[in-house]
């Protein structure tokens, strides 16, 4: 098996460092082969098109993602989450298309990165539904917790090879969606899922796959006796702003930003 890793940015938080530090010699064990594609910019269109086909003439000489590399999957992770290799693996088992993993949208909000679109009774597109991270237990899964959606950030998400050959180049790109009758301009990653769907795609998420989203606020120190487990622990070090002073403890991913939630101490995990 050999998985292209896509990480957009040019820097990364301390708790994504570590996270790869744990992950590689995994995969090395595995007999997995891994290579990497990365690029900045202050245009995300340009950063997620330059990782998969690339930025120079030359990059061009194949119409095929990564100029024609050999590989199984594609693996996209930000910059600013924590992760573990056994997610990925996991992510790699399921016999689907494009598959990921839970990821709170940001700090306060009770919500994740994925979702389906609303309709009137006409059949008119008007919303877009993010699902509650603290309602997951109620969401319908298939037989391997898998739940289906129309979209998906890329913070955390597998896509087998085949589907970026068959969407094309440029394969991100500003889409117009109306909702509720106004148009809106959709994200790189929502106009990507678009795209997708047409293809004839079906888009997964799985529940039991949940990475930390650092967001730029809060600063983790993964727990090293934790680190190789199906749920990463991370030791709260402190959270700026009006949320947490330097609050000491133990706490998983599902308990962060949580409105109303404020450990003392040591929180059960």
């Amino acid at each position: 098996m050999k998985i292209i890793f896509c990480l957009p940015g040019k820097t990364c938080s301390a708790i994504h460092r570590n996270s790869w530090i744990k992950a590689i010699p995994v995969f090395h064990k595995k007999n997995i082969e891994i290579a990497f594609r990365d690029y900045y910019s202050s245009d995300i269109y340009l950063v997620r098109n330059v990782i998969v086909r690339g930025k120079y003439p030359e990059d061009f000489e194949s119409e095929m993602p990564f100029g024609g590399m050999d590989y199984d999957f594609m693996m996209w992770i930000d910059s600013d989450n924590a992760f573990n290799a056994e997610d990925v693996l996991r992510l790699t088992s399921h016999d689907v298309d494009v598959v990921g993993g839970v990821c709170r949208m940001s700090m306060g909000r009770d919500e994740q990165n994925s979702g389906k679109w609303g309709y009137d009774k006409n059949g008119n597109k008007v919303v877009a539904l993010r699902f509650p991270l603290s309602k997951n237990d109620k969401l319908p899964v298939n037989e391997k917790g898998l739940f289906e959606v129309d979209f998906i950030g890329f913070s955390f998400l597998l896509v087998k090879r085949g589907v970026f050959e068959k969407i094309g180049y440029p394969y991100f790109r500003s889409r117009i969606e109306k909702l509720n009758g106004e148009p809106r301009v959709k994200s790189e990653d929502t106009s990507w899922c678009l795209s997708a769907k047409e293809c004839g795609y079906r888009i997964f998420v799985d529940l039991a796959v949940e990475v930390l989203h650092d967001n730029t606020a809060v600063f983790f120190e993964i727990d090293e006796r934790e680190a190789t487990a199906p749920k990463i622990k991370y030791r709260l070090m402190g959270l700026k702003g009006d949320h947490w002073g330097q609050v000491p403890g133990t706490i998983k991913a599902s308990e962060l930003y949580r409105p109303g939630k404020r450990p003392k101490g040591k929180v059960p995990v």
